[in-house]
């Protein structure tokens, strides 16, 4: 029969519940994450206005608009990008203190959590599957953060209004430009729901040869005392090669979208410049109106790069927040403080970040 103190092992974690469990800790600093959001969204406003006023400004000139009409739109245009630069210059701060005050905030739940496990549960974990857990798995949640405060929204609200900004211009564009979209984002969509177990066994690979470090460092004496060296250098060296293949061949498998995404989405310029040329031909659509779309096909491209790098991203801190989330949900030792800093409600004094 096993011992009733005999550590259980930790129950699996679904990788979204897990990354819910940890964005939650932005809710500690509602103030600062509602302000990064807002200034984000009045950046991407300003980027949305900058086409409109360019390709006003090209169809002034084919009509032969005055000097002034010209002169009004430049400046138009001049001002808001010396607006866009300014909330940038501020936007940049904000962020990057939310994130890393948060970050703080994690580190501090999983110290205390660590504190909280019993006596058996630390004589059966291994110490540099711990520091890696706690170290570099909370590291890489920075990107998690970034993607919460800035990619995500960036993505959502940039893809909505400039898709509601073509098709307001030009349906029949609007609808070249869905077209492509939907492909290709289905098509990250299939590699990312592939993707995330291959992270994950990177980072329990990384975590095997911390492990081989560490006990390394710690028995070094031992080790010198039995003339042990070759054999630890050959145990780090297999599992240095076992976490760098595996690194490879997630970066392989992830590259592999690369190629085939862009020429989904490039089909969507050449498209736009035939569909929408017959329609200048015919005058039906003005030729500043055409350039504006162009333009807004330009930053859709972009925007779809950005979506790949935040399915990467996700999958990579999927599977890192499912190592911290094992750390801060596991058996308490008896008479260990209960309601400390876990992330599930509000702790009862402020911590600063480690």
């Amino acid at each position: 029969m096993p011992d009733p103190g005999d550590p259980k092992p930790d129950p699996p974690i679904a990788p979204l519940a897990a990354v819910r469990r940890i964005v939650r800790f932005l809710a500690r600093r509602p103030g600062w994450a509602a302000l990064s959001i807002g200034l984000l969204l009045i950046h991407i406003g300003i980027e949305l206005a900058l086409p409109q006023f360019g390709g006003q400004a090209i169809t002034a000139l084919g009509a032969a608009g005055t000097r002034a009409e010209l002169g009004r739109l430049v400046g138009t245009f001049l001002g808001l990008v010396v607006l866009r630069a300014v909330v940038g210059l501020v936007l940049g701060p904000i962020r990057n203190r939310t994130a890393q005050a948060t970050l703080g905030d994690i580190r501090a739940a999983v110290y205390d959590a660590l504190q909280r496990r019993s006596f058996a549960w630390h004589d059966n974990a291994r110490t540099g599957e711990l520091i890696s857990r706690a170290g570099t798995d909370v590291g890489r949640l920075q990107d998690l953060f970034f993607v919460c405060l800035l990619f995500g929204v960036d993505v959502a609200a940039g893809l909505v209004g400039t898709l509601t900004l073509i098709f307001l211009t030009s349906p029949r564009l609007g609808l070249v430009a869905l077209a492509a979209l939907v492909p290709t984002v289905a098509t990250m969509g299939w590699f990312a729901a592939r993707l995330q177990p291959r992270w994950r066994r990177v980072h329990e690979r990384h975590g095997a040869m911390s492990t081989v470090i560490q006990e390394n460092i710690a028995g070094v004496r031992v080790v010198k005392a039995f003339a042990r060296e070759p054999a630890e250098i050959a145990k780090f060296r297999a599992r240095r090669a076992e976490f760098l293949r595996e690194l490879s061949e997630a970066g392989n498998y992830w590259a592999a979208r690369v190629p085939l995404s862009q020429f989904l989405f490039g089909l969507a310029v050449p498209l736009t410049l035939w569909v929408g040329g017959g329609e200048v031909l015919r005058g039906t659509l003005a030729l500043g109106a055409l350039a504006t779309v162009l333009v807004y096909q330009m930053a859709l491209g972009g925007r779809i790069g950005v979506i790949g790098q935040i399915t990467n991203i996700l999958q990579n801190a999927s599977s890192a927040a499912q190592r911290v989330v094992e750390l801060l949900d596991g058996p308490e030792a008896p008479g260990a403080r209960v309601g400390g800093d876990r992330g599930e409600s509000h702790p009862p004094e402020r911590r600063e970040p480690i």
